[in-house]
């Protein structure tokens, strides 16, 4: 079916258990059984077709329950609605990991310039602290797990030596196949970072030095992971279901 794009007669019969809607943008026909007439001829009210009369406006792509073979347009906004939520997620994560990678930067730029003064600046030798080599680490643990999740689908190196012959849509699907690599991947590490932290948090381990728990830390590690496993999977669907390349 598709949605009337022209004004139609009045609504009659025109088979046995099948209205003809006049309105320019209603469905074709929709159900008897669904509507609630009050005599024949009269007009009627349906509730289905008042909701498919939505969906038509909505785009031709988005025929709900009425359309002939199509998915409703419930799953796809839903799927639109998390695929945004998990990016808004995962473009905050990007931003964090930056604050990270520059929070590292400083530290080694401290830990070096330090070390080197404390030569010419007698004060300098005074200083004692310790740790750096532990807040370098764990951050660049963070900056790294930060940034999966944003360019799972958007950092790859592609090689077409093989597949440069094939149509686009056929590039965009076995690309969209090899993204499951990636959700397999992040899931497994998400899985083995949750146990790892788990048991940190049970038995209270901590870093060497600055006695810091790893439960948390290994818990934001897998979130990261997580989160780069759903976006993958989002990514390999729309790809192998559309056709369409993820990098625009």
């Amino acid at each position: 079916m598709v949605c009337a794009r022209r004004a139609r007669p009045a609504a009659a019969m025109s088979r046995p258990g099948v209205w003809i809607d006049s309105r320019p943008s209603a469905r074709d026909a929709v159900p008897a059984r669904a509507c609630r007439s009050a005599r024949p001829g009269a007009g009627s009210f349906c509730l289905i077709r008042g909701i498919d009369d939505v969906l038509c406006r909505l785009g031709p792509g988005s025929q709900g329950a009425l359309g002939a073979g199509r998915p409703p347009v419930a799953a796809g906004a839903a799927m639109k609605a998390i695929d945004l939520v998990l990016e808004r997620i995962a473009r905050v994560l990007l931003a964090l990991a930056g604050v990270a990678l520059i929070a590292m930067m400083f530290v080694v730029m401290f830990d070096v310039l330090v070390r080197n003064l404390s030569g010419i600046i007698p004060a300098l030798q005074d200083l004692k602290y310790y740790g750096t080599i532990e807040i370098v680490r764990y951050l660049f643990l963070f900056a790294m797990a930060g940034t999966m999740p944003w360019g799972v689908e958007k950092s790859q190196v592609v090689v077409e030596l093989f597949t440069q012959r094939f149509s686009a849509s056929a590039q965009a699907r076995i690309d969209a196949f090899f993204l499951l690599g990636y959700f397999l991947l992040g899931s497994f590490m998400a899985y083995s970072l949750f146990i790892a932290g788990t048991h940190a948090y049970v038995t209270g381990e901590t870093t060497p030095d600055l006695l810091i728990p790893l439960g948390p830390i290994r818990y934001a590690t897998a979130f990261c992971m997580g989160l780069m496993a759903l976006r993958a999977l989002l990514a390999a669907i729309r790809g192998m279901s559309r056709g369409a390349a993820h990098v625009a």
